[in-house]
């Protein structure tokens, strides 16, 4: 991954190191980026939109289902 922004490491510090395995677990799982961002402000107080993930995660992480919510 290229230079994290300092949002991104926050959330990343938050989750342990983590933040990488959430996302694509969680596209993997068929969640939308939406879903995604909503659960991160409700589980570590990190508000991104899901526009934004989007943009952190541009290949490897778009391997949800196509129709999952």
């Amino acid at each position: 991954m290229p230079d994290m922004t300092a949002t991104q490491r926050l959330a990343d510090h938050m989750l342990r190191g983590k933040l990488e395995d959430y996302v694509t677990g969680r596209r993997a799982k068929g969640h939308s980026w939406r879903r995604i961002s909503l659960n991160l402000r409700d589980d570590i107080g990190v508000d991104v939109t899901h526009e934004t993930l989007r943009s952190w995660y541009p290949d490897g992480a778009d391997t949800a289902s196509a129709g999952a919510a």
